[in-house]
């Protein structure tokens, strides 16, 4: 695998809108990423297609050179090149009022994001003034006079910066040079590209093939071949993820199916099948006959893994923070609020319930039209046209920095190969939508490696509340698919070899669906009982939890299918009962674990965040300055006999204002200089007085107290100009 750093610098006002914007106030803002600005990397793919486009028009490349360089739909894995974020690299020493540039790391930038997401105590706001400014404009009418009600606000990035764009792909000698003329050829960015913003310059540089590979904890267990164990893992998402099946409202888990999808490529290209993967042996085991279960990835946080709320959990609609027992027959007089999120059992924390959802973020992006003369899309503005005019769209996806685990169970001889396909792809998944750019990106972590046993369990009972995290189907004999929970019973009692009874279940459905990116067609459906159908059973026997939670049932286990969670009715039973007179006596608590302030960690250091911070403090000592200016100017400025001449104030402000960095350290001095060059005493000695509580002060109190000064001095000029004419 190749990879590259795409350089790109800014050399006008530029800005990458996210299709936000700030009411009243913007119109337009920047992408940013915790106040810090960053070009997304579909931004960037698109602009060197472009440039492509425009060589191939030129017969300066070959068309056909384009898919195998930037992809296509429905590609293979390893075809085309992958783009991450544009990050900032540089920043230029003005923005910070620092006499050099500021270099920021990769390694760098993610220790500040880190710290940014962790401290809920800095505000992106601060950050925003520093790095990005507000441009104004209105659009002309033909007589080249504005426009009413066209006044617009642009959030956008000074010139200077530096971004970073990491790329990497499978490229021949041939595609490399182009894509480095691609990246010369983009000249433009962005908004206002006609309008003077935008202008950038683009340098691709090589990284030189490092044989370095990032560590995972690997399983040191070792189990005969065909053992049936349990693999647990983590997933952090180190790029947002859009997840097909639900890319417009998002989802809470990551499916098993993507899970599976992506290994699956990994192991074609391990094992070199190609298109003919199907009629491989392991493959088809693995993959295709649901050899491997792969559970879904559900949210975690905190320690907490997060789970669908069984439905006979609901929140009293007067009182959210409280909880109940839908099964009970007092709950028919509570009216009740269906849980929307997922929920977890703190430990040591009896009758609580921990509920929280993964965070989503909303992405627009738009299409441009086939004809390349058409800068925008037109599709929502153009009526029945044959031809492709481009379209608006928007990704919800889960956002990054995120953890979500689950567990995979198989034969140790097929898991151990799935370790090794992702040892050689140095543990890193590509999941979701458009993963060649600005999504999809995530690590895996794999975890405890057991052996599916359930003796010598300490949690033992006969009467349990089950309930689906993960859709339920069943085909009945007659080829019809259940609606109810009876295939499973009779499952339970042939797997743990007791009788089983059952009462008060719940169910709610769904259709399970898709979509087959290799045959580009829709994948079956199936209809299916929804996560969080929930039904009460009670066994001749005692059994444990892990009896019934460790295994999948019915159809479909090796996509997630059949998992299911169980908990002692003696849990629910200690639920005190909701009564409408003791409301607010209920014992069951609600725990919403909505982001928190944590205390910066010792150790955690962010190059970034510090220059950051020590401008911050620059500009409080500034504004501090000014307002001491002011109070000496108030002070000394008691009559009419303290300010000179406007126009000798000017003079001196103007040459303040343009010393250099070094100078500005001797301001004071510099300016007693300049007095002391007046060859009229009196004028000389009233500079001089005028000058005196400058001495040893800051530069900013300086340029405050001239500026301050001056329009006092013309004001009052002003007056007595007007009394002169007044009196003649």
């Amino acid at each position: 695998m190749k990879r590259w750093n795409l350089k790109i610098e800014l050399m006008s006002y530029f800005c990458t809108t996210d299709g936000e914007n700030a009411p009243g106030l913007i119109h337009d803002k920047t992408a940013l990423d915790h106040g810090i600005p960053y070009i997304p990397a579909k931004r960037i793919k698109g602009c060197l297609l472009e440039a492509a486009k425009e060589m191939a028009d030129n017969d300066e490349i070959e068309q056909e050179m384009l898919p195998r360089i930037f992809g296509r739909p429905g590609q293979e894995q390893g075809e085309g090149i992958r783009l991450g974020d544009g990050y900032l690299c540089r920043i230029p020493g003005y923005l910070l009022k620092q006499e050099t540039d500021v270099e920021i790391s990769r390694e760098e930038y993610l220790a500040f994001q880190k710290i940014m997401e962790k401290n809920s105590e800095f505000s992106a706001d601060w950050l925003e003034e520093i790095f990005t400014r507000r441009q104004t404009r209105t659009a002309l009418e033909e007589s080249q006079i504005a426009e009413k009600h066209s006044l617009r606000t642009i959030q956008v990035v000074p010139a200077g910066m530096v971004f970073n764009c990491p790329i990497e792909g499978e490229l021949e000698e041939k595609e490399k040079d182009i894509l480095c003329w691609c990246a010369k050829g983009m000249r433009h960015m962005g908004l206002g590209i006609s309008r003077g913003m935008g202008e950038v310059h683009c340098v691709l540089e090589e990284i030189k093939e490092t044989k370095t590979c990032e560590q995972s904890r690997e399983p040191t267990e070792q189990f005969p071949l065909e053992a049936e164990v349990s693999l647990s893992y983590e997933i952090e998402l180190q790029m947002p993820v859009v997840l097909a099946a639900d890319a417009e409202s998002g989802s809470d888990y990551i499916p098993a199916s993507t899970i599976a999808g992506a290994l699956a490529g990994m192991y074609i290209q391990r094992h070199s099948l190609g298109k003919d993967a199907h009629t491989d042996a392991g493959f088809r085991r693995i993959f295709l006959r649901d050899g491997v279960q792969f559970g879904h990835a559900f949210f975690k946080k905190e320690n907490l893994e997060y789970y669908p709320c069984p439905r006979v959990i609901a929140l009293v609609k007067e009182h959210p923070e409280q909880w109940f027992y839908i099964m009970d027959d007092v709950s028919a007089e509570v009216r009740r609020k269906k849980i929307s999120g997922q929920i977890a059992f703190p430990n040591g924390k009896e009758n609580t319930i921990a509920i929280a959802s993964p965070r989503k973020e909303i992405h627009f992006h738009h299409a441009r039209p086939e004809n390349r003369g058409i800068a925008h899309p037109l599709n929502d503005r153009v009526k029945n046209s044959e031809e492709n005019m481009g379209q608006f769209f928007q990704y919800t996806a889960l956002s990054k920095g995120q953890t979500f685990s689950g567990t995979w169970i198989g034969k140790w001889a097929d898991l151990r190969d799935l370790i090794e396909c992702l040892k050689e792809h140095q543990y890193t998944l590509m999941l979701g939508r458009s993963r060649t750019a600005e999504y999809g990106r995530a690590r895996i972590h794999t975890g405890d490696l057991t052996v599916l046993d359930h003796k010598n369990k300490t949690t033992r009972g006969k009467q349990w509340l089950l309930w689906l995290v993960s859709p339920l189907v069943y085909r009945k004999q007659d080829g019809m698919y259940a609606t109810g929970f009876e295939p499973l019973l009779k499952d339970l009692e042939e797997k743990l070899e007791c009788n089983i009874t059952s009462s008060k279940e719940m169910c709610d459905y769904t259709v399970l669906g898709g979509y087959n990116s290799k045959w580009r067609l829709p994948a079956k459906t199936y209809p299916a009982l929804a996560p969080g159908s929930a039904l009460c059973i009670e066994t001749d026997r005692d059994i444990t939890a892990e009896e019934i939670e460790q295994q999948r049932w019915g159809m479909l286990t090796g996509k997630g299918c059949g998992q299911v969670k169980v908990e002692p009715m003696e849990h629910w039973r200690k639920l005190e009962q909701v009564k409408e007179d003791s409301l607010k006596k209920c014992r069951g608590g609600l725990v919403e674990t909505a982001p928190k302030a944590e205390q910066k960690q010792n150790g955690e250091k962010s190059v970034l965040l510090d220059v950051c911070l020590e401008y911050k403090e620059k500009r409080c000592q500034e504004e501090q300055d000014k307002d001491a200016a002011l109070q000496e100017l108030e002070e000394h400025d008691k009559g009419n006999d303290f300010l000179p001449a406007s126009s000798a104030i000017s003079v001196l402000e103007h040459l303040a204002r343009t010393l250099d960095a070094k100078q500005k350290s001797q301001i004071d001095k510099i300016l007693d200089k300049e007095a002391d060059k007046i060859q009229n005493e009196e004028k000389k000695n009233m500079i001089q007085k005028f000058l005196n509580p400058c001495n040893g002060k800051s530069n900013a109190f300086i340029t405050c107290y001239l500026d301050a000064a001056k329009w006092r001095a013309r004001n009052r000029e002003t007056g007595l100009n007007q009394e002169e004419r007044v009196n003649e």
